[in-house]
């Protein structure tokens, strides 16, 4: 009888922490978007350090925010009235979870994933070519998915403000004004996020715009075809 009282105590203390966590990342998730957006210096101890809870203080790990914070966003972009690959996927992933299909709205994301994966490791060359303080692949890679999530963003707002440039020959996105967006971001979140005082000034602003640059050619290069 102590046996099965305790085995219950368990299961029901399982499921009391995940609700507990899943709460937590629920009311974390504004902050952090907005600490990606526009305070990526508060990322630095969570892109150096996995967190065991993860989160520290009011900020998520790139884990947590990319797992519930993409979904959020997507479906949150699917109610724009507007074109845009992003609001297309958006879209997509609310028709699949409104009608229960979830392992298909997972693999709607799926690709993000593989595209923060990409990221982090321009990141991971950047860092190497220009000798950065904080150069780790683990580094990176955490970087890459707070990163990846800061992008989408810049894409979702961006997209339907390409159309009053004009589209391409290819593409309902004016994709040049897009990619210059997004490499603007990039810089951004690069210089507040991956560098510090320690770095050489040299070395910050290379790595920063080579970052760019791979970035704004993948933005061009996927619109454009």
């Amino acid at each position: 009888m102590d046996d099965e009282v305790g085995h219950g105590r368990r299961t029901l203390g399982v499921i009391d922490g995940a609700l507990t966590q899943i709460a937590m990342a629920v009311v974390l998730l504004p902050v952090t978007i907005a600490a990606v957006l526009v305070r990526p210096n508060l990322l630095t101890v969570q892109i150096d350090e996995i967190q065991d809870v993860g989160f520290r203080g009011a900020i998520l790990a790139p884990g947590p925010l990319f797992a519930l914070g993409f979904f959020s966003l997507l479906i949150a972009a699917s109610f724009m009235q507007a074109d845009g690959a992003m609001i297309a996927i958006g879209e997509s992933v609310f028709a699949a979870t409104t009608e229960g299909q979830f392992w298909m709205a997972a693999s709607l994301v799926a690709p993000l994933f593989f595209a923060a994966i990409g990221l982090g490791l321009i990141f991971f060359l950047s860092a190497i070519i220009w000798r950065l303080k904080r150069r780790s692949l683990e580094a990176s890679l955490r970087a890459g998915l707070y990163a990846l999530f800061g992008v989408v963003c810049v894409l979702i707002v961006a997209e339907p403000l390409s159309l009053q440039i004009g589209p391409s020959e290819t593409s309902t996105v004016f994709a040049p004004a897009v990619g210059a967006v997004v490499a603007s971001w990039v810089i951004f979140f690069h210089a507040r996020a991956l560098t510090g005082p320690l770095d050489h000034a040299i070395s910050r602003v290379g790595a920063a715009l080579s970052a760019a640059a791979f970035c704004m050619i993948a933005v061009v290069f996927s619109y454009g075809r």
